[in-house]
């Protein structure tokens, strides 16, 4: 197993629409994949509009204070 070194521990955000409870099959793959390495991670889904599908600046909330969430949590 190759060792994840300094970034062993990650925060997997997720925006999707309303009753989505895991993410899509290819972040699974890849969430999967980090975890082989050694890599921690912790996932999260966040409800909102696909603000990288708009041409209209979409904001989602949500994300934002998911984001702040993982920023300010200490890891105990």
């Amino acid at each position: 197993m190759t060792s994840a070194g300094a970034w062993e521990a990650w925060d997997w955000l997720e925006v999707s629409g309303p009753g989505v409870d895991k993410p899509g099959v290819a972040a699974q793959r890849t969430i999967a994949a980090m975890r082989a390495r050694g890599m921690r991670v912790r996932e999260s889904i966040v409800e909102g509009e696909p603000f990288w599908a708009t041409p209209e600046i979409a904001v989602v909330p949500a994300l934002i204070d998911a984001t702040v969430g993982c920023l300010t949590r200490s890891e105990t």
